[in-house]
């Protein structure tokens, strides 16, 4: 297999060195700091002239210091002589924003994939992207990785009798079908409507029969929490006898924790695209598999 050298990121230190650890490759070593003012200081204190690099940085909140700090290393890299620098995003920012749903509005997720296609990437991978034609706008070739096959082994080790998978909006039933097909239980999904204007949430359901059965709500990502908290409270309301919250990309933002526990949500489960005390899955067997078949 070729050498590769693997580059951490600020936001994906630890990822980075799982994924180092499962590929036998070297962890390069980095000296990283933020000035009084604010600015991030990078210096890499291994030799990458002619070297492979692979560099891991997620940008997950906050969002725009991660995402520059993504950039300068890449940057950085090609400056100091890598052949080739593949990328992995494990979180990209700005997906959601994917198409300019109301006049004046940037289309983030392609500008943001443009701007690091132009950096000098030579090959990208991120994790349940949330829609997949931004892997067209990076200009490289780009992979969106399926975290299916790890959020299946971490439910399979747990004792949770009579399941039943639950997508809380349409844009997740992929997620939930997938899911239930592996668990070989039943799934429907619950279909959202939001006000664009006001952001206030509506729901209907479909197909779900989860009277005494314990209920895995799955969604790309967990922002805000308003979403899967309306589905719980659904769910339970229902008779089902538990929730819970499972998800690729856990932003909880501001009170998201609260407003789950408060839904009733027993368990929220996320994996280390963004690290958190929530990332009990890791993505690292999948990433190191990725990049050993891109060689």
């Amino acid at each position: 297999m070729v050498d590769l050298k693997i580059i951490p990121g600020p936001a994906s230190t630890e990822l980075a060195r799982e994924t180092a650890k499962l590929l036998g490759e070297e962890l390069l070593q980095t000296e990283t700091k933020r000035f009084p003012d604010g600015e991030t200081y990078f210096r890499f204190l291994d030799d990458i002239r002619g070297e492979h690099v692979v560099v891991i940085q997620s940008t997950g909140p906050p969002q725009d210091n991660n995402l520059l700090a993504l950039l300068l290393l890449v940057h950085t890299a090609r400056d100091l002589g890598a052949e080739r620098v593949t990328l992995v995003v494990p979180y990209l920012a700005y997906a959601r924003q994917d198409q300019r749903f109301r006049s004046g509005e940037p289309v983030s997720a392609k500008y943001v994939a443009e701007m690091i296609g132009r950096s000098g990437v030579s090959r990208v991978y991120t994790f349940e992207i949330h829609k997949e034609h931004i892997l067209d706008c990076f200009g490289v070739p780009a992979f969106s990785l399926s975290t299916l096959p790890v959020i299946h082994k971490f439910l399979s080790g747990l004792d949770m009798g009579d399941l039943f998978v639950v997508a809380p909006d349409r844009g997740a039933e992929r997620l939930a079908q997938g899911l239930s097909q592996l668990l070989g239980t039943e799934y429907g999904w619950i279909e959202k409507f939001r006000d664009r204007e006001s952001g206030e949430i509506t729901i209907s359901k479909h197909n779900l029969d989860v009277e005494n059965k314990n209920v895995i709500v799955i969604d790309d990502m967990i922002s805000t929490g308003g979403t899967i908290a309306k589905a719980a409270r659904y769910l339970l309301e229902s008779g089902a006898k538990k929730v819970l919250a499972i998800c690729t990309h856990l932003l909880l933002v501001g009170d998201a924790e609260k407003r789950l526990r408060e839904a009733g949500v027993e368990e929220i489960i996320g994996t280390n695209t963004i690290p958190s005390k929530f990332a009990k899955i890791s993505v690292a067997p999948l990433l190191a598999e990725a990049i050993k078949d891109g060689l």
